[in-house]
């Protein structure tokens, strides 16, 4: 039901009520309640005097904190200057293994302490953030469906008779309004208006619209004064992110008192919003803060700048001379390093200029070193050995002695220097294909058992079709028996495990057998599922590669068992929260024949690994 039109007097009430334009202070109040939703700057102790692993243990107890999600900028941009720290640690490394002549392929960079666990508290943060959203996004959707069902139940009040308790009722279903949490933005202002046209109606159609509104207003008033003190109490806080989250609650609470007489809406909301101000000057002042040590930090970084870029363009043909030279520009990286952050539009043209002179410098240098080649016809001996080696495994009979020596010389490669660029493709061509054609013999010899297995496909078909047709036949006559089983496992094996058989073969004879075993009137189901087991097994044992088919199966046990003990210590600790529930004993009931059921299983599964494993 739509609300029924205003009278002109009673509209008259409610513009004057609102500001004049019937909008009431919403407008104003969002825009604080926006403003106090920004983002705050993270205080943050001296960041760039840690080491990597300090700072990496700063950022996971900043991103495992109470205020993480409310500081997540700041914490994310000290986030990128770790990560960019790491960068440059990583870029020292393996320009410092470089200067020693080695293979740069042979280069790894060990992790600063603690980068696992700031990288799982990265991980946890994000889907923090995200689980926080979708309940904001629920709550909010769950308060929009009870005030509209307040709503229905507010236009039933407006449309009934007037009754000796329908004040009473309007008054419970108020204080069940405002104890409603807000919702969604875009159905904030219908429902406001919905819900104070519909409270106008009645007022009008009782006869005191002007009385009741009078005295709520009165005590809207006595409300948004006290919401009022408690703003500017705020500023007594420590914290300026608990101060923050408390402001928005009130601006929240504001909105939703409604209307107070005219002559005090505007001192009340001036009132408000100066106390809001004020705490929003407080984190102001602290972004201001930090602006001004960022804008100190690029004076600094700027003055580095201009004492490194000449080492761009630096030459020279001695060596100490080199090595003094990367010295002198090592400590400039190190106060490059320790000067901080500077404003995000200058970073960017600033490390990109001390970047280009930095590697300037040093592919300046390598160009330098790659001219000493003293070693280079040492190592080319030193790599013909290698391959000598590896082609000698092609032909060792042995796969498991061959695949050990390649490993070996694999590694002692890595340690041998450069060789002339001309010579380096050709020896590593021939060094890799030594090595690949003894990784790759157990692929050819499988290929070979599959071409085999191939080949002997239609046999085994046949032998199936066969085999189906005599269990068909199996009755009174011709009665099945535990000897016939293990007849057609023995003639089997006899007939085909010399040439190899396919899984899907090996489905077919596991499901004639079971086939079979359903003729044994007197044999249990347990029996049954124990002879089909133990013929997989055997099965399994027989085949190529037999050691990684157990493995596979090992391990599906294994999972299936640790899965059903962790669902059995799961119903085991939920049981001790029945007691409070009026159906306890029903769902104890229950819980204990699903622990019942999954300890059968897990008896089972235990039993059929130790088979396994035998």
């Amino acid at each position: 039901m739509a609300p029924t039109p205003l009278a002109p007097e009673t509209q008259a009430v409610i513009a004057a009520e609102a500001g004049g334009d019937g909008s009431g202070d919403g407008d104003a109040v969002a825009a604080a309640e926006a403003t106090s939703a920004a983002p705050v700057a993270l205080a943050a102790p001296d960041f760039t005097a840690l080491d990597l692993p300090a700072q990496a243990q700063y950022l996971v107890q900043e991103l495992r904190g109470p205020n993480a999600q409310r500081n997540r900028k700041a914490t994310l941009d000290l986030v990128r200057q770790y990560e960019a720290n790491v960068g440059q640690a990583r870029a020292a490394a393996r320009q410092k293994f470089g200067e020693g002549g080695a293979e740069a392929d042979a280069f790894a960079f060990q992790q600063p302490e603690g980068q696992p666990e700031l990288n799982k508290a990265l991980q946890e943060f994000r889907e923090g953030r995200a689980k926080t959203a979708k309940v904001e996004d629920a709550s909010r959707a769950d308060n929009l469906a009870k005030k509209q069902q307040l709503l229905d139940q507010l236009r039933q009040l407006v449309e009934a008779a007037e009754t000796k308790d329908s004040s009473a009722k309007l008054k419970a279903l108020q204080s069940e309004w405002k104890a409603t949490g807000p919702v969604p933005q875009t159905d904030s202002q219908p429902v406001w208006d919905t819900y104070h046209g519909l409270l106008d109606i009645y007022y009008s159609k009782q006869g005191r619209f002007l009385e009741m509104k009078d005295l709520d207003r009165r005590r809207n008033q006595e409300a948004k004064e006290n919401l009022i003190k408690r703003a500017e109490g705020l500023m007594a806080l420590t914290g300026i992110n608990k101060a923050l989250d408390e402001l928005t609650k009130l601006h929240e609470d504001w909105k939703n008192i409604g209307p107070v007489p005219n002559d005090q809406r505007e001192p009340l909301w001036q009132r408000f919003i100066a106390a809001s101000d004020a705490l929003h000057q407080r984190r102001k002042e602290f972004s201001d803060e930090r602006s001004g040590q960022e804008k100190a930090n690029l004076a600094v970084k700027k003055a580095l700048l201009e004492r490194i870029l000449p080492f761009a363009e630096f030459e020279t043909d001695r060596v100490n001379l080199w090595r003094s030279k990367t010295d002198e520009l090592q400590e400039l990286k190190a106060e490059w390093d320790a000067a901080g952050l500077v404003p995000r539009a200058q970073a960017d043209a600033l490390n990109k200029q001390y970047w280009a002179a930095y590697k300037a410098f040093f592919n300046r240098k390598n160009d330098f070193f790659k001219s000493l080649d003293n070693e280079k016809s040492a190592n080319v001996k030193a790599k013909q050995a290698l391959i000598d080696q590896a082609e000698e495994a092609q032909n060792n009979p042995d796969a498991e002695a061959a695949r050990a020596v390649v490993m070996r010389i694999q590694k002692e490669w890595k340690d041998v220097g450069r060789v002339p660029d001309k010579l380096a493709d050709k020896l590593w061509h021939r060094f890799r294909n030594a090595c690949d054609a003894v990784f790759d013999r157990p692929k050819h010899e499988a290929k070979q058992r599959e071409e085999k297995a191939t080949a002997s496909s239609g046999e085994q078909l046949a032998y199936l079709e066969q085999l189906g047709t005599q269990i068909s036949a199996l009755g009174d006559e011709n009665p099945a028996s535990l000897e016939g089983f293990r007849a057609i496992l023995a003639d089997w094996s006899q007939a085909f495990d010399g040439v190899g058989t396919g899984d899907r073969s090996e489905e077919q004879l596991l499901g004639l057998l079971g086939q079979y075993l359903d003729g044994l009137p007197d044999l249990s189901y347990t029996d049954r599922a124990d002879l089909l087991f133990q013929a997989e097994v055997a099965r399994l044992k027989a085949r190529p590669q037999a050691q990684q088919q157990l493995t596979r199966k090992e391990m599906a046990l294994r999972k299936e068992i640790n899965e059903l003990e962790n669902d059995h210590a799961t119903l085991q600790t939920n049981l001790a929260f029945f007691a409070r529930s009026k159906n306890a004993a029903q769902l104890r009931e229950e819980y204990e024949g699903r622990m019942a059921e999954g300890q059968k299983r897990i008896d089972v599964l235990k039993k059929q690994l130790k088979v396994v494993r035998a």
